[in-house]
């Protein structure tokens, strides 16, 4: 296990220095476009990922469903982290830190995710931000927000209408009473 461990933390580097470089070389290319950049990081940085389409492709097992853009694995999401933190630092001026410890940060950061989905079998641990980010962004908080108050305004109609009908039932009932007393007290006076 602990051979294991180190491989994957050498792993992980190169593959920052694969993604440093892929954004570094399309940023001379293309020095505008950030999208394309980001792109050829990624695709530099989870290689494998991207040409297993085309080996399920060839060997006649293609599904959309599962192409690396619909449902991106770990390690194309911390490639695409790694591509935004390096393009970020190489076009503005957001991280006032030297290069080297950008690099440091961004591969002390992909062994780490590395090293949790391994040794703590995680399936992937960027699933709480994504949960969260769903839920503020995409409507989810927003809806169950509409259904409570929708909820709320119909437990209130229903609240409404049965205290009317109590009150309906009571005046009825104390309606009936004055009668039934009423009745007996004729009675008398009649014998």
């Amino acid at each position: 296990m602990p051979v294991k461990i180190g491989l994957y933390c050498m792993n992980e580097i190169y593959n920052c220095k694969s993604i440093y470089e892929g954004v570094l070389h399309s940023s001379k290319v293309f020095p505008d476009s950030y999208v394309i950049m980001a792109f050829i990081g990624v695709v530099k940085g989870n290689g494998p990922g991207f040409s297993r389409l085309f080996e399920r492709l060839i060997r006649g097992s293609w599904s959309l469903t599962l192409m690396e853009f619909m449902h991106p694995s770990c390690n194309t999401k911390i490639s695409t982290m790694a591509a935004i933190v390096f393009i970020i630092d190489r076009h503005t001026d957001w991280l006032m830190i030297s290069k080297p410890f950008v690099f440091f940060c961004v591969a002390s950061a992909c062994i780490y995710f590395r090293l949790s989905t391994t040794l703590l079998d995680t399936n992937d641990p960027f699933s709480p931000i994504e949960n969260v980010v769903c839920l503020l962004l995409f409507g989810g908080i927003w809806d169950a927000l509409a259904r409570a108050l929708a909820i709320d305004e119909q437990s209130q109609i229903s609240r409404a209408n049965n205290l009317r009908a109590r009150a309906l039932k009571a005046d009825t009932l104390s309606k009936g009473s004055r009668t039934n007393i009423d009745k007996p007290s004729i009675l008398k006076s009649k014998n």
